[in-house]
């Protein structure tokens, strides 16, 4: 059985599978007002030299759907 989130709740672990910069360091799924979302996340620095993490998230389909149609999705 998968695992099943609760409302606004998300899960993200490393990237064990990373192999350029362009790739997130950390991914996972969560659940957003009642739909499943994948997440993807790069730890940044900013001028100051502070770590941050910049997410980006979507519907699973929308990373399909671009392939075919470049204006749906990220």
């Amino acid at each position: 059985m998968a695992y099943k989130h609760e409302e606004n709740t998300a899960t993200v672990f490393q990237n064990g599978e990373k192999s350029s910069e362009n790739q997130p360091d950390m991914t996972g799924k969560g659940n957003v007002n009642g739909k499943l979302y994948e997440f993807a996340a790069w730890r940044r620095d900013t001028k100051k030299g502070e770590d941050y993490y910049f997410l980006k998230f979507q519907l699973p389909n929308e990373k399909y759907a671009k392939k075919d149609n470049p204006d749906v999705g990220f």
